[in-house]
This record gives structure tokens, C-alpha cells and sequence, in this order.
């Protein structure tokens, strides 16, 4: 699998993480389901390498990246997961995305010197007009919209973190994220004095578990896919979850956007084509169509 199809598959994935929040939702506390779901995850990888009889070495030199990526991504969740409580599905991703957009061509160009292109341009300035549209229920306080904004900043960091990491096993990337970041988010949970079991469900502990799969496939989908593809232009095509979510929220739940959203989403949405027309497959989809 190359890195664009690999980022396909974990936008496709990371689509269902939206719907499952508000799945999960009646009986974890947000920053609760956010520490069991991670520390869930955690299990299960380490339950596979002791399967597999396979130890991980973390590097020393890329302890301290690897804490500061786990972290960072923890934030990115325990914002985008209240965003998505205090709005549309379709509103978090169009903003998260947005701002991962914007912020990760400055992350890409500033710290991996990637090349500032003509593409690159057009899909920023269009992930920006979009925003744009979305500035009034900024300025008006909307905490949806403010709580998703947030998480897209530090969105943008992750892919900058995993092309730093490359030469890391993804194994190692992911034990790390899911290990530090469980704890991360489990003192945070036990900090904020937040209810931790609102109402006890089989149903929903049942969902907490696939929730946790969910996650790692996703994960190691990204990972893969930002050590092989262009980080601006790998953020354009993970966006493709925007479309995917939207259209499950619509049949899930009924959540129709507004026009000027829809309008700010689908500018969003375009920048994100037109930053992916640029990478390498075109000539490997041209030989097998």
C-alpha cells in the first residue's frame, strides 16, 4: 500500500470516531471516554506483541518526541471529542480540518522546508475563504465551533511528528502514543474531578472496544501513509474524512448543515482536492485503469 491510499483508509476509519463519540457519550464523562478508549487501545497492542513474541526498543533520542506527539495528539482528542458534543458532526470536522489545513502548510513549510507550491496555495487560500464563513459563529462564542477550531491546531502537529518519527518502527510510534497517552489522559480525567461512568451500558462497553480498534487501524494507517507522502498534501487527503462524516451524521442523526456551513464546509472540502492533485499516484492509478 502506498502512502495516499493508506491516508484514504485512515480518513475513511477515522470518520466513524465522530459518530462513535456521540455513541459513547450517555455513559462516559468526555475526557473519561477519551483515557478508556486510549487505554483500551494501549491492551490490545500489547496483547498483540506478546502474541506475536515481539519487543520493542523505544529510542532514547526519540523519547522525548514521542511524549510530545503522544500529548499533543491527547489534547487534539479531548478538545475535538467536547467540540463534537456541542455541535453538528459536520461543523467539528469542517473546522478541525480547516485549521489543520492552514496550520499544517505553515508546520510543513517552516520545519520540513517542504516546497510551497502553486497547489499548496490554492488549497490554503480555499480552506481559508472557507473558514471565513465560519467567523461569525466564531466571534459569537459558539464553543463547538471554538473547541474543534482548537483541536485542528494541534491536529496539524501530528503529521509533522510522525514524518520526525519515520525512522521509528510504527510498532514503537504506536505503543508510545497509546501508552503515554493513556496516562496523559487518565490524570487529566482524575484532575478535572469529571464523572467517569455517567450510566453503566453493555451496549456501550461493548463499543468502547471496537472504538479502541477503530483507533488503531486508523492510527496505523496515518502513520504509515505520513512516512511515505508530503505532509500538506497528505493533510488535503486525510480531509476526505469530512465528506465520509458528514454523510454518515445525515444518516445517523439526521444533521442537516446550514447553507453558509455547507457552503464554508465544501470550500474546505475543495482545498483539500486540490492539495492532493499533486501527489505521485496518478501515474500508478493511470497503469491500472
Amino acid at each position: 500500500m502506498i502512502g495516499a491510499e493508506a491516508l484514504l483508509a485512515s480518513a475513511f476509519f477515522y470518520a466513524f470516531t465522530a459518530i462513535l463519540i456521540r455513541y459513547m457519550a450517555p455513559m462516559w464523562g468526555d475526557k473519561a471516554q477519551v483515557a478508556v478508549r486510549w487505554l483500551l487501545a494501549f491492551i490490545i497492542l500489547i496483547l498483540y506483541l506478546i502474541y506475536k513474541n515481539k519487543r520493542l526498543v523505544i529510542p532514547k533520542n526519540k523519547l522525548g518526541l514521542l511524549t510530545a506527539m503522544s500529548i499533543s495528539f491527547v489534547l487534539l482528542v479531548f478538545l475535538f471529542t467536547s467540540g463534537v458534543q456541542k455541535t453538528t458532526v459536520a461543523n467539528s470536522l469542517f473546522m478541525f480540518y480547516g485549521v489543520t489545513l492552514v496550520f499544517s502548510f505553515i508546520f510543513g513549510s517552516i520545519f520540513l522546508k517542504e516546497n510551497i507550491t502553486k497547489t499548496k496555495v490554492v488549497s490554503l487560500s480555499l480552506a481559508m475563504f472557507g473558514l471565513l464563513l465560519f467567523s461569525g459563529d466564531f466571534l459569537a462564542g459558539s464553543k463547538g465551533i471554538i473547541l474543534s477550531a482548537a483541536s485542528g491546531f494541534f491536529g496539524a502537529t501530528i503529521p509533522l511528528f510522525y514524518k520526525l518519527l519515520k525512522d521509528v518502527d510504527h510498532l514503537v510510534v504506536l505503543v508510545s502514543q497509546y501508552g503515554i497517552g493513556s496516562l496523559f489522559a487518565i490524570l487529566v480525567t482524575i484532575i478535572s474531578g469529571e464523572t467517569i461512568i455517567r450510566q453503566a451500558s453493555l451496549s456501550i462497553s461493548l463499543l468502547t472496544v471496537i472504538f479502541a480498534l477503530v483507533l488503531i487501524i486508523a492510527t496505523a494507517l496515518s502513520v504509515y501513509g505520513f512516512k511515505h507522502f508530503d505532509v500538506n498534501a497528505g493533510s488535503a487527503l486525510t480531509s476526505s474524512e469530512i465528506a465520509f462524516g458528514v454523510i454518515l451524521a445525515l444518516i445517523l442523526f439526521r444533521e442537516t448543515p446550514s447553507m453558509h456551513e455547507l457552503a464554508g464546509g465544501l470550500l474546505i472540502l475543495a482545498g483539500a482536492v486540490v492539495g492532493s492533485l499533486n501527489f505521485k499516484t496518478f501515474k500508478y492509478i493511470s497503469r491500472l485503469s
